[in-house]
């Protein structure tokens, strides 16, 4: 799949430089709790048949069982697959001429916004805690004079060497645009100023 569908308002030379994801450890915490989910049901059985044995069997007992079972594990099953979901569409395109930040809210939810990189202020890379001093991962902050003040790219690997990336792409874009403004003036040619 060519990455630049996703992107509205795509220009003839315009190409991707990096897409930039969550990093996967960050998932790991959510793939645990899953995992455990998937215990609790036996342990309830244990617990079950110790106070009140056989209460899973029988006409009654088992189905209800197999059944409180079954709501159980689609559950389970459907706040992962949300939340995997969640973590697999957060993107973050940088392209050589802007940042699109493409973020999945909920299962029916997406928000696309973007930047250009002459709206760039200020990059800033952080990273806070134990397991992302570890792991190396953080946060990467863009503050641009647009109408969405702030973008984060949440969580991704390598942050310092995003941050200084968009700058260089950042300190490009101006002197390209310095260029062009000068052309611009050299073939208007120099202006008389008017008699009086």
């Amino acid at each position: 799949m060519n990455l630049l569908q996703l992107i509205p308002g795509v220009k003839d030379y315009e190409k991707i430089i990096c897409l930039v994801r969550r990093d996967r450890l960050t998932f790991l915490p959510k793939i645990l709790l899953f995992l455990i989910l998937l215990i609790i049901p036996w342990g309830i059985n244990l617990f079950a048949n110790v106070i009140w044995p056989g209460i899973f069997e029988g006409p009654v007992g088992q189905p209800v069982g197999i059944l409180a079972l079954s709501i159980f594990y689609l559950f389970n099953l459907v706040l992962f697959f949300t939340n995997f979901i969640d973590y697999f569409l957060d993107v973050w395109i940088v392209t050589n001429e802007r940042i699109v930040d493409i973020r999945q809210e909920g299962l029916f939810a997406r928000i696309v916004a973007e930047t250009r990189f002459y709206r760039v202020q200020d990059v800033t890379a952080e990273i806070k805690g134990f397991f992302p001093t570890i792991f190396h991962y953080g946060n990467v902050h863009i503050q641009t004079a647009g109408e969405t003040g702030r973008f984060v790219f949440a969580q991704i690997p390598k942050p310092y060497k995003m941050a200084q990336k968009i700058m260089e792409l950042v300190e490009n874009d101006k002197v390209h645009h310095a260029e062009k403004i000068k052309l611009m003036k050299l073939e208007e040619g120099p202006h008389m100023e008017p008699e009086k």
